[in-house]
């Protein structure tokens, strides 16, 4: 198994979503993922996280290679 400290994932939330709020005020983070088909997971405890500069519609490919389904919650935000 490959363990690596540095980790750089991207997490979506919309500007609406008050946990960005949360994370303004504390960017320490702790969680583990849990997988729906596999056991392939990600586990960080007291990582630090930023903001992007990036928007969900200059990353709206890659999440949408990995959930095809998540294009209409993109599109939706684009209107909203």
């Amino acid at each position: 198994m490959k363990f690596s400290k540095k980790f750089n994932r991207i997490i979506s939330s919309f500007s609406d979503n008050l946990k960005v709020d949360e994370f303004e005020k504390n960017n320490i983070v702790s969680f583990t993922t849990i997988p729906s088909n596999s056991t392939e997971h990600i586990r960080c405890n007291g990582e630090v996280i930023q903001k992007s500069n990036l928007t969900i519609f200059d990353l709206k490919d890659e999440f949408i290679e990995k959930i095809p389904d998540y294009e209409v919650t993109i599109l939706f935000q684009r209107f909203y």
